[in-house]
């Protein structure tokens, strides 16, 4: 306990212990205890994930998973109870390279479910990789050449 007090000591003194007294405790079945910090998001693809969401987000859509359309996320132009989703969403970064395989699959079984496809791509705009810009970039099936036109 007291490398704890130590700790807190050393990154802001009294503010720092208020702060982390205030934390809550998490009990473990085996009688462990550890303070509850959220650490999302932590990685590179957990920050791009929810830059992507929250602008979405932020332009009024809901998501939902999109997993079983291979995709990240289901948009909704409002609540996914009374509507249905117009478009799945997959994340990329902006320097990753993407199959062209992948795109046309994917970009068919969203066709076929009478969704767009729509790429996320993601960059961060400072150097710690903390804020993000996302440009959305739509692929749509040619029906007129597959061989589902209707025969």
């Amino acid at each position: 306990m007291a490398a704890t007090t130590t700790a807190a000591t050393g990154r802001g003194g009294r503010r720092a212990r208020a702060r982390d007294a205030a934390l809550p405790r998490l009990r473990f079945i085996d009688g462990e205890e550890e303070d509850a910090r959220w650490s999302f998001p932590s990685t590179r693809e957990e920050r791009e994930r929810y830059a992507v969401f929250k602008d979405l987000h932020d332009k009024s859509f809901y998501m939902t998973s999109g997993a079983k359309f291979g995709s990240d996320f289901l948009a909704y132009p409002g609540d996914p109870i009374l509507f249905h989703a117009h478009y799945t969403v997959r994340i990329v970064s902006w320097d990753a390279v993407i199959h062209p395989l992948v795109i046309a699959a994917t970009t068919r079984m969203s066709n076929a479910a009478r969704k767009n496809f729509v790429v996320a791509a993601v960059r961060a705009t400072d150097a710690n990789g903390e804020n993000f810009e996302v440009r959305y970039f739509t692929m749509e099936a040619d029906v007129d050449l597959s061989s589902n036109r209707g025969y």
